[in-house]
């Protein structure tokens, strides 16, 4: 790959921000677990982890032989909505590494994202609370597309989003954006939209995030020149 500027960093949010998914997972384990649905945390890591809530709950009833309406669809994504806010207070941790290379993306003027499955109400919830939420400078969540992860669609408009707070000396190539991911399906939809990519292995193991470019297991070893180098 031709030497290119670092331009653009797009996050993930659970499991590279936040690790929120506990606090997802009791929330839809309960809200599942009101009609019947028993869910484990491997069937949740297995099946459902990638999913925004909507897609989730669907395929869930599915699974037990049902065709679910949108307004049982909607209302259930509503308690499980409600639920998580509840369940965040025992069960939000901010990821180590991540405040360091926030203050040093911010320090070398490179702009960053979030690119998540997740509501942004939830997204906010959480940055609000943990102080981190004037650090990004745009967030790309799940009421933003109609196509979640893997699909490319979510970071195909971070990039577009993110393009703002760029240099506008010349247009934003994908090639000078970085994506961080945790899982499978993320990595996927980074590597469609033309990005580099990074995997951190908080939720899955290395060997199945091999599709990224390089593989970290936390963002403690990872610095603004770390990312820079990424697109040598």
């Amino acid at each position: 790959m031709a030497d290119r500027d670092l331009r653009l960093v797009v996050f993930d949010f659970d499991g590279v921000i936040a690790d929120s998914e506990p606090a997802h997972f009791e929330a839809f384990r309960r809200t599942l677990k009101s009609i019947g649905v028993n869910l484990s945390w491997d069937q949740y890591c297995e099946t459902y982890l990638a999913y925004t809530d909507r897609e989730a709950i669907q395929m869930a009833l599915r699974q037990r032989g049902n065709e679910p309406s949108q307004a049982e669809i909607d209302d259930l994504a509503a308690i499980k909505r409600r639920d998580f806010a509840k369940s965040l207070d025992s069960h939000l941790k901010i990821l180590p590494g991540v405040p360091e290379l926030l203050a040093d993306l911010n320090k070398h003027q490179i702009p960053f994202g979030i690119c998540s499955g997740a509501m942004r109400s939830e997204i906010e919830f959480v940055l609000q609370k943990s102080g981190l939420l004037p650090y990004f400078h745009f967030i790309v969540a799940a009421d933003d597309v109609e196509r979640s992860k893997p699909d490319p669609e979510a970071y195909l408009l971070s990039m577009k989003v993110g393009s703002e707070f760029c240099n506008h000396d010349k247009d934003l190539e994908s090639t000078e954006c970085i994506a961080v991911e945790d899982s499978v399906g993320g990595i996927r939809a980074a590597k469609a939209a033309g990005m580099v990519c990074l995997g951190v292995t908080n939720s899955y193991p290395a060997e199945q995030l091999r599709q990224a470019d390089v593989v970290v297991d936390n963002l403690t070893v990872v610095d603004t020149d770390f990312l820079k180098k990424l697109l040598d």
